[in-house]
């Protein structure tokens, strides 16, 4: 069963547009710990990082913002239960290499590195584009398809669009997605001002990242769940 998690605010239908019935639904509420975090200084820092990094004209267009990303999920991660932590350039298990993953602290493994003997992210992998990318060409990309049949879940973004693919009924499904901007030149004009951007967008942008954090990965075989 695919267990989704949603605000308050998000109807059921929702789901059933999707061809999701009968799937279990969890609150942001039920699984967070102490609350949500205090006037979204996070959010503020990952965009005043970004534009900083933008605007200094070294840095590479992709993977010069993957640590900026990832500070921003463990930060929320630290909130959860259980806690969940973001890994950039994670091993392979056998569908390629993404961006990141995302696992629990209570996920086990008989090696140090929990995913040296194969064991699934529980929270899924990231992959993530520059800002200039089709975040929709992404997702129907053949890399994403490999990386939903592996492991289940997937977060696609480019940074100003974030999109959850699941494996629903065996087939890759986009749930919920976050559009920052529509366009790389808006996106860099909103980032421009972050405190702004953040007071505009930050608890939305909050409450959805928690929810990719919360969003466990479907299991489908004896050594996923080990």
């Amino acid at each position: 069963m695919l267990d989704l998690v949603f605000s308050k605010s998000l109807p059921e239908r929702f789901l059933m547009d999707r061809g999701c019935e009968g799937v279990s639904l969890t609150t942001i509420d039920d699984l967070c710990d102490n609350g949500p975090l205090a006037n979204n200084e996070h959010i503020e820092s990952f965009f005043a990082d970004l534009r900083d990094t933008h605007v200094s004209g070294v840095g590479v267009k992709e993977t010069s913002y993957y640590p900026y990303l990832s500070n921003l999920l463990n930060v929320l991660g630290k909130k959860l239960k259980p806690k969940v932590r973001c890994i950039i350039h994670p091993r392979s298990i056998g569908a390629g290499l993404p961006d990141g993953a995302l696992i629990t602290a209570d996920q086990k493994s008989n090696a140090d590195d929990p995913l040296a003997d194969g064991l699934i992210p529980s929270r899924g992998v990231l992959e993530i584009k520059a800002p200039d990318e089709d975040v929709e060409a992404v997702v129907a990309s053949d890399q994403v398809a490999k990386y939903v049949s592996k492991y289940g879940l997937v977060v696609v973004t480019n940074l100003r669009q974030f999109v959850i693919v699941a494996r629903v009924q065996g087939q890759p499904t986009q749930l919920e997605s976050f559009t920052i901007a529509p366009s790389e030149k808006a996106f860099w004009k909103l980032i421009g001002n972050p405190r702004k951007l953040t007071e505009a967008i930050g608890e939305s942008f909050n409450e959805y990242l928690t929810r990719v954090l919360l969003q466990a990965a479907p299991l489908t075989t004896p050594k996923e769940v080990a």
